[in-house]
């Protein structure tokens, strides 16, 4: 399930990071990460209100930042040191990177989601 769409991501989260043609497989990624933010309670029952779409547009927009620094950056992406003379490179562990971004999602959500118990570790999942 996909919680927003092009028109409220334009219309009412005011978003212009993201083009047309990009936002449905953005705010399809989105919505997966929302729902293991939310222990997938949204696929059992639960409303998709607006701050389910506004964290969802939220992720959307930092999933996009960060493919656009990949991007940008592919060929020295996770360099963590470099040596010129007998050249050397370190990258940094993928793990790390994943961790990174894992994190910036969730900091992109949680002020919508954060009070509205889908994020609560309990099987109630009510604040």
């Amino acid at each position: 399930m996909i919680y927003a769409d092009f028109e409220y991501y334009r219309d009412v989260y005011h978003g212009s990071a993201i083009d047309e043609d990009a936002f449905p497989t953005l705010a399809r990624e989105a919505s997966l990460f929302i729902d293991q933010l939310t222990y997938n309670r949204l696929n059992q029952g639960r409303a998709v209100t607006d701050a389910v779409k506004m964290a969802t547009c939220a992720v959307a927009e930092c999933i996009q930042e960060y493919k656009d620094a990949r991007k940008a950056a592919r060929t020295a992406a996770g360099v963590k040191n470099e040596t010129v003379g007998s050249w050397s490179v370190a990258y940094q562990d993928p793990g790390i990177i994943r961790e990174a971004l894992d994190s910036a999602l969730s900091d992109a959500a949680a002020p919508y989601l954060i009070y509205t118990g889908l994020m609560d570790r309990s099987a109630g999942g009510r604040c």
